[in-house]
């Protein structure tokens, strides 16, 4: 069992150091670039059995997406608050506007086999978002949290969530107060635009 755990753990271990090495407690992007952050959460019944993602797009033609697994992703916060299932993401991007389009989820309610016949029941969700914001060239923009609920009723939930993610931010990835304190804050909550 500890050898299982132990196994499974390293993936994200590895992940965690690859982003802290990768930014070396700095929030420079690269020559040209700006950096986006945002968290992509999801609710469901069965954590382990739940995705989500979101796309976004650029009026200059860039488009991507963010993805999370409620099985393999945390975001952590400050010390001493609990984490939550989803993904902290950090989007390299040219200066611009973006979009963000739309959200999926998928989830299988009680994949155990507890309804009759031992079957499951699988679940999507397709959710608009239509959420503007502008990245610019040397800076670091933050976007908020984008929770996907597909728990009763699916619903798109957009917050300012900056106090866990920063603290994320310096736990995690290791990025110094000096760099945190130039992040420009524009939740898509608040509107976001540019």
């Amino acid at each position: 069992m500890w050898l299982r755990t132990t196994l499974l753990a390293l993936p994200f271990l590895t992940g965690c150091a690859s982003m802290a090495s990768k930014l070396d407690g700095r929030l420079d992007p690269p020559a040209g670039q700006g950096y986006a952050v945002v968290s992509l959460t999801a609710l469901a019944f069965e954590p382990d059995a739940t995705r989500a993602q979101v796309t976004y797009r650029g009026a200059n033609g860039v488009q991507g997406s963010v993805y999370t697994s409620l099985n393999t992703d945390t975001v952590f916060g400050p010390e001493g608050t609990s984490p939550v299932e989803g993904r902290l993401e950090l989007l390299t991007l040219p200066p611009g506007r973006y979009r963000f389009v739309e959200a999926f989820g998928s989830t299988v309610d009680d994949p155990d086999g507890g309804f009759p016949f031992g079957g499951s029941s699988a679940r999507s969700v397709r959710l608009p978002i239509g959420r503007d914001f502008c990245v610019a060239a040397g800076e670091t923009v933050y976007l908020g949290e984008i929770r996907v609920d597909i728990s009763y009723r699916p619903e798109l939930i957009l917050k300012n969530s900056q106090a866990r993610d920063f603290g994320h931010m310096a736990r995690v990835w290791k990025v110094g107060a000096d760099d945190l304190n130039r992040v420009r804050v524009s939740p898509l909550a608040d509107g976001g635009g540019c």
